[in-house]
């Protein structure tokens, strides 16, 4: 009796309500009924199995150990999204540079990598370089581009151009068995604003392909790569056919066929309405299945929604307190992780 007594404490002590499946909105983690249950300091953060993690906020990334001790840092201007590879050894972060065009600050684009054992840039893609020899956007009160057409409208306004959201690390998929292209490893990264995706080798040395997307007008916020081989592109602003509205949606590609005819359309549904999110938002593969998507509505605000395979809404998660306003927290990303070992093994005080 006291043997087993002994072990329901050891168990409680070991496995705390925190260790089981968590939801993750930058630094924030949450249970599944939306209850704040840690918060680290940070904008985005990555959690490691061994209790160390990647904290980063607008002006550096640090890398801490389990006791909260910083084992490197590094300098950077880091938006959106940062993604770990699947062997744990590079870091690839969404970054920007600024390049004089034509008489305007113009703002591109970059992908550090950055080697996660001592935090060195092993890397630095420059999007400049990669399409300086070419328009790459134009939009009605300020083009986007490289060399031609330019217009500036506002004197303040910093010209902007590929501007990156999201990037994911293809993993095993259909397409991937016989084309090089899609093999695990590879990266998958999207403009959000014009529709032009490209895929990078593992090591982030040149595009290995590259396609524009059909899709009028829809800004796109958070890119992955389904097992049956789909690109999945979390539209906060898809404009429906009739040209009058908008709405928020999914569109799963064919990477074979860009144009219209390649692409699905799935308009998110909230209590049976369609919504739009006006910034932000993304979405995560789940099992059997399922995803779990950014969803809104005018009542509850920013939500989560878990959809089955068939685009069924099942279940709505509100993170809450709030984030500057009333309706909860704003998100680009969110994702259900099992901190299980993470948990076990930070010994920190955040």
């Amino acid at each position: 009796m006291i043997k087993i007594f002994s072990f329901i404490i050891l168990f409680f002590i070991t496995s705390p309500a925190h260790s089981k499946e968590l939801i993750q909105v930058g630094c924030i983690l949450f249970d599944q009924a939306g209850a704040v249950v840690k918060n680290f300091p940070g904008q985005i953060c990555y959690f490691r199995a061994n209790g160390e993690r990647v904290e980063v906020d607008d002006e550096k990334m640090n890398y801490l150990d389990a006791e909260d001790n910083i084992i490197w840092s590094q300098k950077g201007s880091y938006h959106h999204q940062i993604k770990v590879d699947e062997n744990q050894k590079i870091i690839a972060a969404l970054s920007e540079t600024k390049h004089n065009v034509l008489g305007c600050e113009t703002r591109y684009d970059t992908i550090e990598v950055i080697n996660m054992a001592d935090g060195k840039k092993k890397k630095i893609v420059d999007f400049f370089d990669l399409f300086k020899d070419e328009t790459i956007f134009s939009g009605t009160d300020l083009t986007y581009l490289i060399k031609a057409n330019y217009k500036k409208t506002q004197k303040s306004y910093m010209c902007d151009t590929t501007h990156l959201n999201s990037l994911f690390q293809l993993t095993e998929n259909v397409l991937g068995k016989t084309n090089k292209i899609f093999s695990p490893g590879n990266w998958l990264v999207n403009f959000s604003i014009n529709g032009q995706i490209l895929i990078f080798d593992k090591n982030f040395e040149k595009v290995i392909w590259r396609k524009q997307v059909a899709i009028k007008r829809g800004h796109f916020h958070d890119i992955q790569f389904s097992k049956e081989g789909k690109i999945l592109l979390y539209l906060n602003r898809y404009i429906k056919q009739d040209g009058a509205s908008e709405v928020t949606a999914l569109a799963e590609v064919d990477p074979n066929e860009t144009t219209k005819f390649g692409i699905k359309i799935i308009e998110l549904r909230n209590e049976g309405k369609l919504f739009r999110q006006n910034i932000t938002g993304g979405m995560q593969f789940l099992l059997d299945g399922k995803k779990m998507v950014s969803i809104y509505n005018d009542t509850s605000g920013y939500q989560l929604g878990i959809y089955d395979r068939n685009w069924k809404l099942i279940k709505k998660i509100t993170p809450f307190p709030a984030s500057e306003n009333k309706f909860g927290m704003i998100f680009q990303e969110a994702r259900m992780i099992n901190l299980t070992n993470f948990f076990k093994n930070y010994k920190g005080q955040h």
